[in-house]
């Protein structure tokens, strides 16, 4: 069977690296020096490269893949082609961008994620998930900055109150001074050792530095005195997932 014809009958839910796999072997049997037999085969690998697109709901997991398909279609002056991969590879980007942006957000950083999501704008304007994360996260900083001054006047009056020390530790993380946040967490903690959002928050203000390692005592903590605590459920997932990278 040639590779044109396992490419026809690939199986698209079937995992992405068998994809890319038929893919590369159908790219490789293009000539285009043979323009004619070229542009018929290139029809049929962007067939499937749509395909793999629409169900997955994202640009084939390879640069590699695009680049080598819009070097075929340059050759054959299919421009229309041509734009559809670039495309996917900018998309391909901004999406890693709009992921990082996410987790930070997560993290509580948006500063940070505001910088990552509108990296994703800049690739992609119209964004679907970077779009809306970027206003609301840029709304949440706003709120933070008019916030923080309020909390510091009454701190002045409960300097022992872990509450305070707490919301004003989210505030300044929100505005990206993770580790005056990370002073304010430490004190909730001295107040109110068993506060399982101090632990949690002190936990992910460390993932934002990329510090894992040392975020994951935090969690684990955090899930010791709260099982149900979702911030530090999702944040060790996060540690995990960074940590095996």
């Amino acid at each position: 069977m040639n590779q044109l014809n396992e490419l026809a009958e690939l199986d698209v839910s079937d995992s992405m690296k068998k994809n890319i796999e038929a893919l590369t072997k159908a790219i490789e049997s293009v000539d285009t020096a043979s323009q004619e037999d070229a542009t018929q085969k290139l029809v049929q690998i962007h067939s499937k490269v749509e395909e793999i697109e629409e169900y997955f709901w994202r640009p084939v997991d390879s640069k590699d893949v695009y680049e080598r398909l819009i070097a075929i279609a340059d050759a054959l002056k299919d421009e229309d082609k041509v734009r559809h991969y670039q495309y996917q590879i900018r998309l391909r980007e901004a999406n890693d961008l709009e992921f990082q942006g996410r987790v930070q957000d997560f993290y509580g950083n948006k500063v940070k994620a505001i910088e990552f999501y509108a990296k994703a704008l800049e690739l992609i304007p119209v964004h679907e998930l970077a779009l809306p994360a970027h206003n609301k996260a840029l709304k949440s900083l706003q709120n933070a900055r008019t916030e923080a001054p309020k909390i510091e006047k009454k701190m002045e009056l409960f300097q022992d109150d872990p509450k305070l020390w707490l919301k004003y530790g989210v505030a300044l993380l929100i505005q990206g001074e993770v580790k005056r946040a990370i002073e304010c967490f430490d004190r909730t903690i001295e107040l109110d050792p068993a506060n399982p959002d101090a632990h949690a928050r002190r936990g992910t203000a460390m993932e934002s530095l990329g510090d894992y390692e040392g975020a994951k005592k935090f969690l684990e903590k955090a899930l010791e005195l709260k099982p149900s605590s979702m911030i530090a459920k999702r944040g060790l997932n996060y540690v995990n997932y960074f940590l095996e990278q």
